[in-house]
């Protein structure tokens, strides 16, 4: 992917998942998946699973029931030296906005910046997770921070199958980077 793509099938969706996950993910990173309904934000998690444990048979459900599954854990980051467990979260069913104290009670606290977590829905817990990026970045050294990517998916109205892939941002524990990163193509 590069900046936005556009990708023709759910297989080429899974397979964008998989290349970011094996090129840009890294332990403590949060990766936000937008989009409405059926655009694909279960898929994409699935790839980024899937690449992770290098196995394109694994069973991953979409968490939307159980709010979170967790997988591995996996050799994740450059040169895939470190190892962390994934978490995929899935918040359509919570229809109030998060707090941080609301996190800390599904037993989350610890998982955000430690784990790479991917979630689905974030809107309801946006504020939580960047007032959790700040207080790790008043915590930590720079070098060991997590980022939250922000990845829109949307269906394009004249071919269904087809999905576009978008990075809107991404913030390090230093604030808005400079640039939008592009994707892994």
């Amino acid at each position: 992917l590069a900046g936005a793509e556009r990708l023709v099938s759910a297989a080429a969706l899974e397979a964008a998942g998989a290349r970011f996950g094996l090129s840009q993910a890294r332990p403590a990173d949060v990766v936000l998946l937008r989009g409405r309904v059926g655009a694909g934000k279960s898929v994409f998690a699935r790839g980024v699973i899937r690449g992770l444990a290098r196995d394109s048979s694994l069973l991953v459900p979409s968490p939307t029931y159980l709010l979170e599954q967790e997988y591995g854990p996996f050799r994740v980051g450059p040169h895939a030296r470190e190892e962390c467990m994934v978490r995929h979260f899935d918040l359509y069913r919570i229809r109030k906005e998060l707090t941080g104290t609301d996190w800390a009670a599904f037993g989350w606290d610890d998982t955000l910046f430690r784990d790479l977590c991917l979630i689905e829905w974030p809107e309801v817990a946006q504020k939580a997770i960047m007032a959790k990026l700040t207080e790790q970045r008043d915590r930590s050294a720079a070098s060991h921070a997590g980022r939250v990517w922000d990845l829109l998916i949307t269906v394009d109205d004249g071919d269904k199958e087809a999905r576009t892939v978008e990075c809107m941002s991404l913030f390090t524990s230093s604030g808005l980077a400079d640039h939008t990163p592009s994707l892994p193509g």
